[in-house]
């Protein structure tokens, strides 16, 4: 980029306190500018672009960043990008930032042809290649190959996590998990499977979701043959091999393997019923009893025998009636999922 260039985009930007006698008396101009403590927790709104300058018209949902870009009007001089107005008291960050609009990447990698803005930010690629890790944690063995990974890293000693729900109070130590959780408050969802439409908030419970299609189960028990699409899944089952029950009810002695049976027992305690059929009233403690209880009002019968073609609505009342097939070699059934696809799982009666 040459100094024609330069200049054109990059200017001196003068507040109201500023000389008028010397603001012409030159193109760039550096003025010292003054420092505040920035408060410590950002705190996060799922009101989109909640916060906005009265006197520039800026918008942003931090109210941290607000803060920021309020002082940039207090500053007596500057520097701004001609193109989009990004500001910043040293001059050299300016220039650097306006390769973004020149296309400007004079640096490239000779492993791959990646090409960069500045020098730092090659270094940072080089070391993909090389797997320098030249950042040290000073409290266990964790090395990181940049300074703003070692940062994050540091919070799981020290316990902060400067970024809080301002719906909620849930609080992150990492900016791009609490935009994850923001969606429980948005109810944005922007994965789409493009097999049956499914939506989900996260791209980790899409990849999860797609394994429905795909039918891959990668998580793989080294004790018997159980598969599963899910880590925490195979967790759970690995425990029926241990006999660990991590988790305990606080009323009396009953232990369980997982979160969920524990939440489950916990309903005997409090009598709580969340599920009610929406047809005569009932209450439930448990989803699948629900969700058994509605069969009797939609006549729904899942289970369907394979020798015979007899349907049932309860898996109890097939198992009685594969007995009748006893004599019959690798006799079994199958159950229908809601979506007309069949359950993977697969009872033989021996």
């Amino acid at each position: 980029m040459n100094e024609s260039t330069e200049e054109g985009l990059l200017h001196m930007m003068e507040s109201a306190t500023s000389d008028p006698s010397t603001s012409g008396s030159s193109r760039v101009t550096r003025l010292s500018t003054r420092k505040q403590q920035q408060p410590p927790v950002q705190i996060m709104s799922c009101v989109n672009e909640p916060y906005t300058c009265d006197k520039c018209g800026y918008t942003t949902g931090v109210r941290s960043t607000m803060d920021a870009h309020m002082r940039t009007h207090t500053l007596q001089n500057f520097f701004v990008c001609g193109e989009c107005g990004y500001r910043a008291a040293d001059k050299a960050n300016v220039r650097r930032h306006m390769k973004i609009h020149t296309g400007e990447k004079p640096y490239m990698c000779d492993e791959c042809g990646y090409r960069a803005v500045d020098k730092k930010a090659m270094d940072r690629h080089v070391r993909t290649h090389t797997g320098e890790r030249p950042f040290a944690c000073g409290k266990c063995s964790y090395r990181a190959a940049r300074q703003s990974t070692l940062t994050l890293h540091m919070r799981t000693h020290t316990g902060e996590k400067p970024f809080a729900c301002g719906e909620c109070g849930y609080r992150s130590a990492v900016r791009c998990t609490m935009d994850i959780h923001m969606r429980i408050h948005t109810e944005e969802k922007p994965y789409v499977c493009g097999e049956c439409g499914y939506m989900a908030a996260r791209k980790g419970s899409m990849n999860r979701h797609m394994k429905t299609h795909t039918g891959e189960k990668s998580f793989v028990c080294g004790k018997c043959d159980f598969k599963t699409t899910r880590k925490s899944n195979l967790e759970v089952h690995a425990r029926t091999h241990t006999g660990e029950k991590p988790f305990a009810c606080t009323e009396c002695d009953y232990r369980a393997a997982d979160k969920s049976s524990i939440n489950k027992h916990a309903r005997i305690h409090t009598g709580e019923k969340p599920y009610t059929c929406g047809e005569c009233g009932h209450k439930m403690t448990l989803k699948s009893t629900y969700t058994r209880h509605m069969r009797t009002h939609t006549g729904e019968r899942p289970f369907r025998c394979l020798v015979c073609g007899y349907r049932a609505a309860q898996q109890g009342t097939m198992e009685r009636h594969m007995a009748t097939h006893r004599s019959v070699k690798g006799a079994r059934y199958l159950k229908d999922t809601s979506s007309g696809k069949q359950d993977a799982r697969i009872k033989k009666e021996k």
